[in-house]
């Protein structure tokens, strides 16, 4: 173990007399980091977005409804998925939405669920 610090002192000390080496690693691990996480903003924006909406339900136009502006431009409806695809290969939008015709039946079925439990609790609680 001694011979490894040894061998890992004199590396540093070789390292840190030359000059050159020293600044290239300290530009290119910090000042060269900086400057590039300076140039790139991660919030989108104006995001194109088309969706295609075979379920035609309200859950499905609340979810279109929260894709505003800043972050999205206003979403534009596609007849099928052929010419939602070949929207998207041609780079006319970003982002492919598709609402299958049963999109909405889990959170239905959920919220029944749910309801048939709150009205069993409110039973059990009154008798």
């Amino acid at each position: 173990m001694k011979a490894f610090w040894s061998i890992f002192a004199k590396e540093i000390i070789t390292f840190l007399r030359n000059w050159g080496l020293v600044i290239v690693l300290l530009y290119s691990f910090t000042i060269d980091v900086y400057i590039a996480g300076q140039g790139f903003e991660v919030k989108p924006r104006n995001v194109s977005i088309g969706y295609v909406d075979y379920s035609q339900g309200v859950i499905s136009k609340k979810i279109l409804n929260h894709l505003h502006s800043p972050e999205f431009k206003p979403p534009v409806e596609f007849e099928s998925q052929e010419e939602l695809s070949k929207a998207i290969f041609d780079k006319e939008i970003m982002v492919g939405l598709v609402f299958e015709p049963d999109f909405e039946n889990p959170f239905t079925k959920w919220k029944t669920q749910l309801m048939f439990y709150w009205i069993l609790q409110l039973q059990h609680r009154l008798l």
